[in-house]
């Protein structure tokens, strides 16, 4: 006849023993999560970065013809003075290319590149939508750049304009053709901001972050709409 009783040592080695696995389940349980809810704390910090950076596109490019007044008071006074094209044009190239300078700086400092790269590790498909908007903006640009030296250079050679006797109303002149451009220029950068800010909703990005409260955090504030 076999001895089925269980010694106390070793029931106490079996406990032991389960308590031990159930603390270490409990405790990678926990550790995942923690990483579940950082990853998802991640992206919703990405995602917020990038969208403010959305946000600040139109306003950017504003700035561009905000910084062409001095350069049309400067052109306008010189025409005011010679009624003539040159120096003035030669004083408007140089005016338009500082400008022009301005604003790609102004695209660098907000280091949107930078802050995609860092999105895309979590979820890749926004690199390649993110280039195609930004390609399509700067082509946008450059034409607008193009049209708008052009059309302020043959201002500055419309016999009209050169026998204007006061600074103010050349410069109304100049000031009228560089509004047509921005107004032609910020409804689409509008539209590639709003593109952005709307039109992305991935549903892989959605099912990383949306299983944890910050995830949740993330779709009631719409960030993932970027």
């Amino acid at each position: 006849m076999s001895n089925t009783q269980v010694r106390p040592g070793e029931a106490f080695i079996a406990v032991s023993v389960l308590l031990v696995l159930v603390g270490f389940l409990a405790l990678w349980h926990r550790d995942h999560g923690l990483k579940e809810r950082e990853h998802a704390d991640r992206i919703c910090h990405v995602a917020a970065v990038v969208r403010a950076k959305i946000e600040r596109w139109p306003d950017l490019e504003d700035r561009y013809f905000e910084d062409l007044e001095p350069l049309l008071v400067d052109v306008s006074e010189k025409i005011e003075q010679t009624h003539t094209t040159e120096p003035a044009n030669r004083i408007l190239y140089k005016g338009l290319a500082y400008a022009k300078g301005r604003s790609s700086q102004r695209w660098l400092d907000e280091h949107l590149e930078l802050s995609v790269a860092d999105l895309a590790v979590d979820v890749p498909e926004v690199r390649s939508a993110f280039r195609q908007t930004i390609g399509a903006m700067k082509f946008a640009e450059e034409t607008m750049y193009a049209e708008l030296s052009i059309s302020l250079q043959t201002a500055l050679r419309d016999e009209a304009v050169l026998k204007l006797k006061e600074s103010p109303e050349i410069g109304n002149v100049l000031r009228t053709k560089a509004a047509a451009k921005r107004s032609e220029l910020l409804p689409r950068i509008r539209a590639c901001r709003d593109m952005k800010r709307q039109g992305l909703k991935r549903p892989a990005s959605r099912r990383r972050c949306l299983q944890t409260p910050a995830g949740q955090r993330l779709q009631q504030h719409d960030l993932l709409t970027i």
